[in-house]
């Protein structure tokens, strides 16, 4: 019986194009990384107090202040449409940073970096934009748990807004057709991959800081460069 096949061969081979394509690529590239940073915040909706959210609110606040001044530098930007989502989730996340009493990011003094280019752009986006998946069952387990009553301290305007979004599947849309000229051409995709998985690691690097305490989550939250 022959073996299935997995979701990146299949657009390898063609099979399915587009942003099926996209997706299948980097989600099949990325899955190693993101169930491990998924892994970090296990059980955090059915804590009793705020402190793994506090974390979560602090990397992701850090991480997207990192990442999308980037993102605003590259060519992706000149697709309002798919940027605007990002600048409007960081915004989200300042909010709720600022509410929490966390202090804001200062980010260290580090070496200028060569502007993105668009297809490394689009894998880092699509990790931002992507994140909001897990946001928005974490608002729906959330409210269930009435969780603004529990944890009275805690803001969720990056979670409201996420569960309130048009969709993941609209935005991979918007990124495939960022330049869908030879979508599927093995360096291009390989500089999409780089992007997602270079996103995922800034993430780890800034929650392992918090962790370690040298960046706690009610101190500053200093940035990597991917």
């Amino acid at each position: 019986m022959p073996s299935a096949q997995t979701s990146i061969e299949a657009a390898n081979e063609g099979r399915l194009t587009g942003p099926a394509a996209l997706r299948a690529h980097l989600r099949d590239g990325t899955r190693a990384a993101h169930e491990a940073l998924d892994a970090r915040f296990a059980g955090m909706t059915e804590e009793s107090g705020p402190d793994g959210y506090r974390r979560f609110v602090a990397m992701n606040a850090a991480a997207f202040a990192d990442l999308v001044p980037r993102l605003l530098a590259s060519a992706l930007a000149a697709r309002p449409e798919a940027v605007a989502p990002l600048v409007a989730s960081l915004a989200a996340l300042e909010a709720d940073r600022a509410a929490m009493g966390l202090d804001a990011l200062v980010a260290p003094e580090i070496p200028a970096s060569p502007a993105l280019g668009l297809d490394e752009a689009v894998g880092i986006a699509y990790v931002l934009e992507g994140s909001k998946l897990g946001a928005r069952y974490m608002h729906r387990r959330l409210l269930q748990r009435r969780a603004a009553e529990l944890w009275p301290e805690a803001s969720f305007r990056y979670l409201a807004d996420a569960d309130a979004s048009a969709g993941f599947s609209a935005y991979l849309t918007v990124l495939a057709g960022a330049d869908p000229d030879d979508l599927a051409a093995p360096a291009r995709q390989a500089a999409r991959l780089a992007g997602a998985e270079a996103a995922f690691r800034h993430f780890g690097a800034v929650l392992d800081r918090i962790e370690a305490g040298s960046a706690p989550a009610t101190g500053h939250c200093h940035g990597i460069a991917p």
